[in-house]
């Protein structure tokens, strides 16, 4: 599987870069997030929040159809209760991943997105803490509009990360809105 995801960028790398290069460029943004957390506390049961965070992001766009992308995002603090233990959750992650962009006009734009997650939660489950890491996978898309130098997007991503291999297992579900600028 690893090899056949190679070859197609590989291929998509030859194809379209000398071709479209004249649109390719550095970006950088910031977004503004709102994080779904489901998290499995084991024989307790099952915690869910949503909390507002951010993201900082950066990437290349090598032609109008493929980035590479890297972002760094503080999903914020979860709190719920189950069955009377307080759970609370501090979430981090790093993504690095591939952005396929279909550009509709000269304004607006929809994009797919995978890429790879390492992710770092602090758990507290009643009064025992923990720090969990480990690394998964995020898929997300959206769409989004040009306003000169400036793009702004609207994105929707899922993370599936089982950290440190144990029944904690945090799947935030990730709503945005990304300002990105380019140069």
């Amino acid at each position: 599987m690893r090899a056949l995801i190679g070859i197609f960028t590989a291929s998509v790398l030859l194809v379209s870069g000398p071709v479209l290069a004249k649109d390719a460029g550095w970006y950088t943004g910031l977004g503004i997030t709102y994080t779904d957390f489901k998290v499995d506390a084991g024989a307790l049961g099952t915690a869910r929040d949503k909390t507002p965070g951010f993201l900082v992001l950066g990437g290349y766009q090598i032609s109008p159809h493929i980035a590479f992308e890297g972002e760094l995002a503080y999903s914020g603090e979860a709190k719920d209760s189950v069955n009377g233990t307080q759970v609370n959750v501090n979430y981090n992650s790093w993504t690095v991943g591939i952005v396929g962009n279909l550009p509709i006009g000269d304004v607006f734009d929809v994009f797919a997105k995978f890429g790879a997650t390492y992710g770092q939660g602090e758990y507290t489950i009643g009064d025992v803490k923990t720090t969990a890491r480990d690394g998964g996978y995020t898929v997300g898309g959206g769409a989004g509009m040009s306003i000169g130098a400036v793009d702004l997007r609207l994105r929707y991503e899922v993370q599936r990360v089982r950290l440190d291999n144990s029944d904690v297992v945090d799947n935030p579900t990730r709503l945005g809105l990304d300002v990105l600028f380019w140069f």
